[in-house]
């Protein structure tokens, strides 16, 4: 634009800047309308999800083979695809076949193996021994005949078979505690066997989840710490590309405080950014609701508690242009992320989303900045 024609007067009415200062805001221009070209790396700003360690998939590994599920499949980025080589026996499977081998759970066949081999000698031996005794009984019975003159009366045929009756009872008696006895001890042994190899594959299994619980806890310490370095080389990707226009703005602050109109818009006097000057000025909550916050509704009678969430139905200058010192927090029910940060000039925490992330529920405001309506999202905008 031509200045010859203007006078130091127009300069003094605001007009335009002295000819002196005229050379500075070409250059505020030039080198603002240079970092506006300037390629965003959107992706370098945007915080990462770490992936899971070594000592996570180590632990997800043994988890897989302590379930017979095989060896996990992952992809270029770490999500597991599959498995591969699953057999379907988990580690206490070979006690489950020992069992069933052995019959444990059969209480008609499975004391049989737990018989002692000496059972049956102990028990003939046993009733060789009682015949032996019970046939000197028999004896006597005659010999008394004999010698009282009654040898193959009457009296002696009852006697000799109410003998032989009690004989035979005791006999039977004797044979039924004998195997009786052998049949316990071999039962006995055969629920302990079933106990012990219960309690082995409880204990074996139990010994795996402690060392794979040990695995996934060192790697969550792992996964924490390489998240918050993630989230630094956004926050510092984001600080790389705010530090330019921030300079820029201080300089054209300074330049227009000075001159009094914006260069190149002679009929305008100079009016810094709202939210920069806003900010630089350390506003309150409440003002801050109204420079940041646009009310869909009516406003509130005042402004909530410090550790209240705002009001659901505002939209929220959330742009992650406007923010520092971001750090990721958690995620919402919905998988969104949630963050803490400051808006620049401000001490304040928030917390909240970044509204490049959540396109549904963000719009463009006049400034070109984009706002949030946090009714869309489930997730408070709340100072912390």
């Amino acid at each position: 634009m031509a200045t010859a024609g203007l006078t130091a007067g127009d300069a003094s009415a605001g007009l335009l800047p002295s000819a002196t200062l005229q050379p500075y805001g070409k250059e505020i221009l030039k080198y603002g309308i240079g970092q506006l070209g300037t390629p965003i790396n959107v992706g370098a700003m945007t915080p990462k999800v770490a992936g899971q360690t070594a000592f996570q998939q180590k632990g997800a590994q043994r988890l897989s083979d302590l379930y017979g599920m095989g060896d996990i499949q992952r992809d270029a980025t770490g999500q597991v695809t599959g498995f591969t080589g699953g057999t379907g026996i988990a580690a206490y499977q070979p006690y489950l076949d020992q069992i069933s081998q052995q019959n444990l759970l059969d209480p008609a066949k499975g004391y049989q193996q737990f018989m002692s081999p000496y059972q049956k000698e102990i028990i003939d031996t046993t009733m060789q021994e009682y015949d032996i005794q019970a046939g000197r009984g028999r004896q006597q019975i005659r010999d008394n005949a004999y010698n009282v003159g009654a040898f193959g009366g009457a009296r002696q045929g009852v006697e000799m078979g109410t003998y032989q009756s009690e004989s035979d009872r005791n006999r039977a008696a004797l044979l039924a505690g004998l195997t009786g006895q052998g049949y316990n001890q071999a039962l006995a042994q055969q629920q302990q066997q079933l106990a012990n190899l219960q309690g082995q594959a409880t204990y074996e299994t139990g010994l795996a989840q402690e060392g794979i619980a040990g695995l996934q806890a060192l790697g969550q310490q792992n996964q924490l710490l390489e998240q918050q370095k993630l989230n630094q080389l956004a926050l510092g990707a984001q600080q790389g590309y705010q530090l330019p226009m921030q300079r820029i703005q201080d300089v054209a602050n300074i330049y227009g405080g000075i001159a009094g109109a914006m260069p190149g818009a002679p009929t305008q006097q100079f009016q810094p950014t709202p939210w920069v000057t806003g900010i630089g000025g350390g506003l309150s909550a409440a003002e801050m609701m109204g420079m940041f916050g646009q009310k869909k509704q009516a406003a509130p009678a005042q402004a909530p508690a410090s550790t209240a969430s705002w009001p659901a139905d505002y939209e929220w200058k959330s742009d992650i242009r406007l923010k520092e010192d971001i750090s990721f927090k958690t995620k919402s029910p919905s998988g969104l992320n949630v963050y803490t940060f400051k808006y620049k000039g401000d001490n304040t925490v928030y917390e909240g989303v970044m509204a490049q992330e959540v396109p549904w529920a963000s719009r463009q405001d006049v400034d070109g900045y984009l706002m949030v309506d946090y009714s869309k999202v489930d997730v408070d905008f709340k100072k912390i």
